[in-house]
């Protein structure tokens, strides 16, 4: 028998663990919601031209996670790892040598974008804007880029140590403070350079803050870079196959944004970025969810426990993504119309259902996505993501050509049926015999 102080330990340990689930999901969710509240009023300021110039500007943040080579999950796994045995050396070793890695691998980035800004950047987007605006696209780009990847290392280390609390409220807080410092800038002055210097300053003290709560927290001084080439050896040959999937992500969620705009300018990514914003959500709040299934199935062995856990959680994920799909493709003119203006609505409410669709195969994929992670198949995820990001980046140039925005919501499409194809991986390895692997 279990004695009653055993099972009042037991949820106690069950509730901390809820708690930290909320607030990761919350930190998951809070910069969509604010980005919601926020689009309308940087269209009234800015206007569509250089909201669409805005909306590039992010899009190239999209290339961070590339630079990053998966050091984000590595820094997670290696903080846990090491912080569960008491490590707290080998914790910090882990945060200095993934940010040393990083740093690198980011600079080379950016020094990428800044070159191409330079030369040829101008006139591969000539239609965003003038030489001038293009080129502060790219200079601002490679700024937040570089912030954003050295954030990203403090803000894994914090979730290896498992303070999902901490990180969410940093997080949360400063991306309310930056969204609000850049409002009022474009408020103030009706510029986008305004609104880039704002959003790049408190990114900067994001970073700084974070940095700050990864070092009292492990009791250590400064977390400066270090570099132990076995170490890096070891990161490197963990965080492969998350790059490989990052990259595909990448292709995937950047590459028709910057078609869009050099094919069709800046007003057209502005009318295309907004009804991938309000799609996304049809993706982004299932995932969440599903966030769950990654730590729990990672500690069962029961075959067939995992599908039985799999398969409530395939019913939870449609239940959900049909709940917000369906108003989204009913009412999307209305939707559109009362947050965006009529002008964007009569233009992208297609463009929306069509994205809709893209998003409901990626909320259905995201829980074999989960599951397969947890059993160990990274390789299956990975090579997946990448082979739909590179049949998308093939196909979205063809299909903007011929079919103007339609086409560029084609390609989402194109990519989230193949990632249905992690469904049925899923499938081949829960039937498969655990002995036979």
């Amino acid at each position: 028998m279990i004695s009653v102080r055993a099972r009042l330990a037991g949820l106690r340990r069950l509730g901390g663990q809820g708690r930290q689930g909320i607030w990761a999901m919350a930190e998951y969710l809070a910069y969509p919601a604010m980005m919601f509240v926020a689009t309308p009023i940087y269209l009234k300021l800015l206007g569509s031209e250089q909201y669409g110039q805005w909306l590039l500007l992010l899009a190239f943040n999209g290339f961070g996670g590339v630079a990053g080579f998966g050091m984000g999950t590595v820094v997670v796994r290696d903080v846990s790892e090491q912080h569960a045995r008491g490590d707290v050396a080998g914790a910090i070793a882990a945060v200095r040598n993934g940010l040393a890695l990083t740093l690198i691998t980011t600079t080379v980035l950016c020094s990428a974008i800044i070159i191409v800004g330079i030369t040829d950047g101008p006139e591969l987007l000539k239609r965003m804007g003038s030489s001038a605006t293009v080129g502060m696209l790219f200079y601002g780009a490679a700024g937040l880029i570089a912030l954003e990847q050295i954030d990203g290392i403090f803000v894994a280390a914090l979730r290896g140590l498992e303070r999902f609390d901490w990180s969410a409220r940093v997080e949360i807080g400063s991306k309310l403070a930056t969204i609000t410092a850049a409002v009022t800038a474009a408020w103030v002055t009706h510029q986008l350079s305004a609104v880039i210097l704002a959003t790049l300053a408190l990114t900067c003290l994001r970073t700084t803050i974070k940095a700050t709560m990864v070092s009292y927290l492990m009791g250590s001084g400064p977390l400066l870079p270090a570099w132990d080439p076995r170490r890096i050896r070891g990161m490197l040959s963990f965080g492969l196959w998350s790059w490989a999937q990052m990259i595909g992500g990448t292709l995937f969620g950047t590459v028709d944004r910057f078609l869009v705009g050099g094919m069709l300018g800046a007003s057209a990514l502005a009318t295309y970025s907004v009804c991938i914003q309000l799609a996304q959500q049809v993706h982004a709040v299932p995932a969440a969810a599903g966030q769950i299934l990654l730590p729990r199935i990672s500690r069962i062995d029961d075959r067939r426990h995992i599908t039985s856990i799999t398969g409530r959680a395939f019913v939870v994920v449609a239940l959900m993504t049909g709940a917000i799909a369906l108003p989204l493709c009913i009412f999307s003119h209305d939707i559109l119309r009362l947050w965006v203006g009529s002008a964007i609505a009569d233009r992208g409410a297609g463009i929306l259902r069509v994205t809709v669709i893209a998003y409901i195969c990626m909320a259905l994929s995201s829980v074999a996505y989960y599951v397969l992670l947890a059993m160990g198949k990274a390789r299956s995820v990975a090579q997946i993501s990448l082979a739909g990001g590179l049949i998308s980046l093939a196909t979205t140039w063809f299909l903007i050509k011929h079919l103007d925005l339609t086409g560029a919501a084609l390609s989402r499409v194109a990519y989230g049926l193949l990632m249905c194809l992690m469904i049925v991986d899923l499938v081949r390895h829960l039937r498969k015999d655990p002995e036979r692997e």
